[in-house]
This record gives C-alpha cells, sequence and structure tokens, in this order.
C-alpha cells in the first residue's frame, strides 16, 4: 500500500472513530472525570459562569462549590451549551476542535523549523492516533485544552519570528500561566522554553535589551507557579470533609511525605508503562526503537556537554519532566489513564523524529499496528458501552418524567464516582455511609438503589415505611417526600 494512501487512511480512521463517539459517553476506569466535568459545565449553564466558584452535581445537601482545577475548560463547554443547547455533544466537539487545532499547530512549526516537505504532514496522524489523545479528542475533560496551551506555548518558540523577543516571552508566560492552572502538567514544557530561548539569545540577528532578557526569564519560571499556588490556596477553602473520599481534585492537598509515601516500585512501574504504551504507543516506541537500531554506532562519540545543542534534547527534557509528574501523582496516575497526557506530546515529537527517518514500508507497518492500537481503545471505552448507554438513556427520560434538576438524589451504588449522577443529570450525594442516609434522608426527594446498593433495600424500606418503586433497568427508586418518615 503507498504511504500517501495510508495517510488518509490514517486520518479517516481517527475522524469515523471521533464522529461515533461525539453522541456516546466514555466507559472505564475515567468515566467518572468525563461526568464530573460535565457536571461543572451544566451547572455554569443554570446558575451562571462562576470561574471561582465551580459547582459540583456531586454535593449533598452543599452548594456543589469544592476544590478543582481552574474550570476553563468547563465554562467555554457552557458557552457552547447556552449557544447551542444543552448536551453532550457541545463538550465533546470542543474536546475535538481543539485537538485538531494542536496538531495544525504542531504541523506549522515542524514545516518551519525541520523540514518544508511532506514529512511535516505526519505530526498530524501521530497526534490523532497516539493511544491517550484519541480517547481525549470526544472525552469531556480539560486534558486537550491544556494541551493546547502548552503547544501554543511551545510553538511560539518559532512562530510569530517577526514579533519581538519581549512580545514572545510574555504571551508564553500568559499561556504557561493559564495552562498550569487547568492542568499542572502544562509547566512540564518549562526545559523546552529555556533551552530554546537561550539558543535564540545567543544566536539573536537583532539587537536585544540585556536588560529584559532575566526579568522575563524568571516571569516565564515563577509566575506560573505563583499562580498556581495561589489558585490552591484560594480553591481549598471549599475543602468539605464529607467528601474527603470522593474523586475529585485532591492532589492540591498533598504534601512531600504523602508523594514520597506513594513513591512504590508499583508506581514507578505503572509510571513507565504510561509512558511506552501510552506517550509512545506502539508506532512511537518501535519506530524509536528501530531509529536506534539503524543509527547505532555511527556517532564515533557522545559529547555529553554539548547535548543541550542536539535538536530533540529540549523533548526529552520535556518528556522526563512529564514522567516526573506522574511519579509525583503516585497512586492517581497507577489507576487513571489520562495522566498520560503529561507525557503524550513530547513522546509524539520523538517519535515523529524517529519516525520519518524511517522507509516507507516501515512506516506503512507502524501506521497499520498504531490504528489497530487505536481501535483496539475506542472498542474498550466506548464502543463495549453502547449497549449500556442505551440503557442508560431510557432510564434518563424516565427519571427526568418525574424529577426536576432541583431534587437531590441519594445514589448507593457500586462505585463511588460521579457517574450515575451525571448519567442521570441530576444532582446529590453518592455512596454515602448509611448513618448519613439515615440522619438526613428526608432533606433529600429520591433514594436511588442500583448494584451493591440493592443490599440496603430491606433497611430503607424499614426506614421509609414504603415500598420502592422498580425501574425498567432493575434499579430501585423510594420518592422520599411520599414517606410516612418524612411526612411526619
Amino acid at each position: 500500500m503507498k504511504i500517501k494512501k495510508l495517510y488518509w487512511i490514517s486520518l479517516t480512521a481517527f475522524f469515523f472513530f471521533a464522529g461515533i463517539s461525539l453522541v456516546r459517553p466514555m466507559y472505564g476506569i475515567n468515566q467518572w472525570r468525563d461526568g464530573q466535568t460535565f457536571g461543572v459545565a451544566l451547572n455554569f449553564v443554570e446558575d451562571g459562569i462562576d470561574l471561582f466558584r465551580p459547582a459540583f452535581d456531586l454535593r449533598g445537601l452543599g452548594s456543589g462549590v469544592l476544590p478543582s482545577e481552574f474550570p476553563l475548560y468547563n465554562a467555554l463547554s457552557a458557552i457552547l451549551m447556552n449557544l447551542f443547547g444543552v448536551d453532550y455533544f457541545w463538550p465533546r466537539f470542543l474536546s475535538l476542535i481543539l485537538l485538531i487545532a494542536t496538531a495544525l499547530i504542531a504541523y506549522q512549526v515542524l514545516f518551519r523549523r525541520i523540514s518544508k516537505d511532506d514529512r511535516p504532514r505526519w505530526i498530524i496522524p501521530l497526534i490523532f492516533l497516539n493511544t491517550v489523545l484519541t480517547l481525549q479528542s470526544t472525552a469531556i475533560m480539560p486534558e486537550t485544552l491544556a494541551i493546547f496551551l502548552m503547544v501554543c506555548a511551545w510553538s511560539l518558540l518559532w512562530l510569530f519570528s517577526s514579533w519581538s523577543f519581549a512580545i514572545r516571552m510574555c504571551l508564553i508566560t500568559a499561556l504557561l500561566v493559564l495552562g498550569v492552572l487547568v492542568k499542572p502538567y502544562v509547566y512540564c514544557v518549562l526545559p523546552v522554553v529555556l533551552i530554546e530561548t537561550l539558543k535564540q539569545f545567543h544566536q539573536r540577528s537583532k539587537p536585544f535589551d540585556k536588560a529584559l532578557f532575566f526579568p522575563l526569564i524568571l516571569g516565564v519560571i515563577f509566575l506560573p507557579l505563583l499562580s498556581l499556588f495561589s489558585w490552591i490556596d484560594f480553591i481549598m477553602q471549599f475543602k468539605d470533609n464529607a467528601f474527603e473520599g470522593a474523586a475529585i481534585t485532591h492532589h492540591y492537598g498533598r504534601d512531600f511525605q504523602t508523594i514520597y509515601n506513594q513513591l512504590t516500585i508499583e508506581n514507578i512501574f505503572h509510571a513507565i508503562k504510561k509512558v511506552i504504551f501510552h506517550g509512545f504507543g506502539p508506532l512511537g516506541a518501535l519506530a524509536i526503537f528501530r531509529f536506534l537500531i539503524m543509527y547505532a554506532g555511527k556517532e564515533k562519540q557522545f559529547n555529553l556537554t554539548k547535548a543541550w545543542k542536539l535538536p530533540f534534547f529540549g523533548e526529552v527534557l520535556w518528556l522526563l519532566a512529564g514522567f516526573t509528574f506522574l511519579l509525583a501523582a503516585g497512586d492517581a496516575q497507577r489507576i487513571q489513564t489520562y495522566y498520560a497526557c503529561a507525557t503524550a506530546f513530547p513522546a509524539i515529537l520523538l517519535s515523529y523524529r524517529a519516525f520519518v527517518s524511517l522507509s516507507p514500508e516501515w512506516r506503512n507497518w507502524l501506521i497499520c499496528i498504531q490504528i489497530l492500537g487505536v481501535v483496539y481503545f475506542w472498542n474498550k471505552a466506548i464502543f463495549s458501552g453502547i449497549p449500556q448507554w442505551e440503557k442508560e438513556r431510557r432510564f434518563q427520560q424516565k427519571v427526568h418524567s418525574f424529577s426536576s434538576r432541583e431534587d437531590l438524589f441519594i445514589l448507593l451504588y457500586d462505585i463511588g464516582t460521579f457517574t450515575p449522577l451525571n448519567r442521570l443529570m441530576r444532582r446529590g450525594i453518592n455512596y454515602p455511609r448509611w448513618e448519613i442516609v439515615e440522619k438526613n434522608i428526608c432533606q433529600y426527594q429520591f433514594l436511588y438503589l442500583y448494584g451493591w446498593g440493592m443490599k440496603k433495600r430491606k433497611e430503607a424500606e424499614k426506614l421509609l415505611g414504603m415500598k420502592p418503586t422498580k425501574m425498567n433497568d432493575g434499579t430501585l427508586i423510594f420518592p422520599i417526600e411520599e414517606s410516612k418518615t418524612c411526612q411526619k
């Protein structure tokens, strides 16, 4: 098969899978985050956008304002839903557009920086077919926004070269400030920024005021950190111990002792696994392996003192910074796949360098292997859940027929995540201890039992003095306001 045909086949495969998943929810280990983000965006639609008071559907009897990352992605999703209507489609469409924009920006950088031929175009399918980014392309999660901001900052090192150094550095700093608020791992691009800035400063052809150089460098290093720590200090005031075990951004409360305690062999192994399988993916790992075999021994001697001059040295440091972030994330990165986004883009750049140096035959094989890998992950995260989604959609319609967003639900479910509340588009509390249910049950409108929660049916019937309503999918719902206990 000709390499040009395979290029278009790879793009077609991506858009085919992405198009289907635009109207399907995510399943698997990361579905809780998909639901969490949509819930915050939906509350922005209903209550107005307030970036400093992100409200979750998981709220108990409170306002729902809880510690979170800076909700810029949620706000953008809310704007789209205000314009076009409330639907899962619009936040997913936003993620897709952001990833497409990221790929196009990367292409422009490589076209101007490395080679003005047809090779830079391969960065586009390498981004689209990356095993973690392809799933994030239609996930209701802020990863694509974080990567977009990170790549925009990176691109300004080469694009718009006619602009003054000071203007570009100020823009890079602003993008990093915004990026680390969305996702702290955006800061991992800093090694590339510093190395390339030093190179360009020494090779400059235009006069430049040296007095501005160090203040600008200090700004790009410290202003993003200052912004992040200021946000953490502010948002942690909304911490609610009732949700300590829930899947909310609790990493802001981590200290060095916790990070050290979670630096286990198991977590290190999973961090390495994420870099290989999700950062590089099959294509990147095999391309680099083949590249090393081809060129091993061609260099007479490697001079470590001149390593920083290598064109890919900054990308290696970027990758190592992302790997360090994975280690600092500890147990969370071991469980959640999307943490691999911290290493995805530098891994893709290194994969690209190896990939374009290979013969067309090798490129054909690698692209085919990568497409098969992507099909596997799409099937696991999206297509395998289609029958479940149809059941949930019918159940959601039924619930909407007798309740509103103002009603509060208690959900006793198998897993303590945001997912059930999100699928129902309802607010309340998820998987609480039974003593909490007994104490506050009359302040809620509905009790929902499913899976593990079915074990509490007899206790709920005794507490409320009523029988539940059985739904078509076998779940049970108690209309609490009709109970004898709460009418007293």
